[in-house]
């Protein structure tokens, strides 16, 4: 397998790619932006490599950004706040350079916990895991400053894949309900007039005539001349009666041109 920037920097991962996980690096792509975390996932068959670093919001030094309350969704404590973190998901095509930090010492690991606990050792924007240019030449890149000690990584909890499944269906089930909310071949005006009587009524397009209730259909230009029912059972009449009146008020209510529909009364003389 070809090396990469992972590999130039860190040998042990030619041979093992495992061996790259946990070490905290500054990766440089090939469009001059730098990242900088622990690596969480090296996978060289996938040309993936993904980074987890202090979250942008965390990035101040605190120590509950490095040190984040391990609670799960359900009040447990069994699982790390993956909120402290940012995750980069990079090509490993995409890279040019992987700069990993400097071990560090026993002086900085006492400073940092007299310090008030584990925390960047440096404040620096060198310490941020923020996306940022290169300034210069990436060839001199000095090491990363990471926090002592190293937060954990999140752990790869079980994937439930029955509400997986449910999220998938109920995900479609939206976006089919979302696009047949959406006019095909209707202009700006008949959308206005459709959103709007969607606010209150139950409808969708059939072709370029909305379909309202179940039961009637408004045909283009979309007055209340233009209802019609397309059955009928009892009660029909009144929902055609609802509509018409609803239809007229949206579109005085949207500034479209007066019409009288089959229901209004006949001016008087």
């Amino acid at each position: 397998m070809a090396a990469d920037a992972v590999t130039v920097a860190i040998k042990e991962a030619a041979a093992n790619p495992a061996a790259a996980v946990g070490t905290w690096v500054s990766a440089v792509t090939i469009h001059g932006d730098s990242f900088q975390g622990q690596i969480f996932a090296y996978q060289p068959e996938l040309g993936m490599l993904v980074l987890q670093g202090l979250a942008a919001a965390s990035s101040n030094g605190s120590s509950a950004a490095a040190t984040p309350k391990a609670t799960a969704s359900n009040g447990s404590s069994n699982a790390t706040n993956s909120n402290a973190f940012d995750f980069h998901v990079l090509k490993l095509a995409g890279i040019k350079l992987v700069v990993p930090a400097k071990p560090a010492t026993a002086a900085s690991a006492a400073a940092a916990a007299a310090d008030g606990g584990a925390k960047p050792t440096s404040t620096s924007a060198a310490a941020s895991p923020s996306r940022s240019p290169v300034p210069g030449s990436t060839a001199t890149l000095a090491p990363p400053v990471a926090p002592v000690p190293l937060p954990p990584l999140v752990p790869i909890t079980h994937i439930p894949l029955d509400q997986l499944k449910l999220r998938t269906i109920q995900a479609v089930r939206a976006e089919m309900e979302r696009n047949a909310k959406i006019g095909v071949g209707v202009d700006r005006e008949a959308q206005d007039i459709f959103d709007a009587l969607a606010k209150t009524l139950p409808a969708t397009w059939k072709a370029t005539s909305i379909f309202v209730m179940d039961e009637v259909l408004i045909d283009p230009p979309y007055t209340g001349a233009n209802c019609r029912l397309l059955s009928a059972k009892t009660g029909s009449e009144s929902t055609l009666a609802r509509v018409k009146k609803v239809l007229d008020g949206e579109r005085r209510r949207l500034g479209l041109a007066a019409h009288v529909s089959a229901t209004a009364s006949p001016p008087s003389k």
